[in-house]
């Protein structure tokens, strides 16, 4: 998405959606 690959933003926005939806394009997971 157009959401910058960080903790820091994920933790101000949704956690939960930032973080499911990082850990759904980042190949870090």
């Amino acid at each position: 998405p157009a959401a910058p690959a960080r903790p820091t933003a994920a933790r101000r926005r949704r956690t939960r959606s930032t973080a499911a939806a990082a850990a759904s394009w980042c190949p870090r997971v």
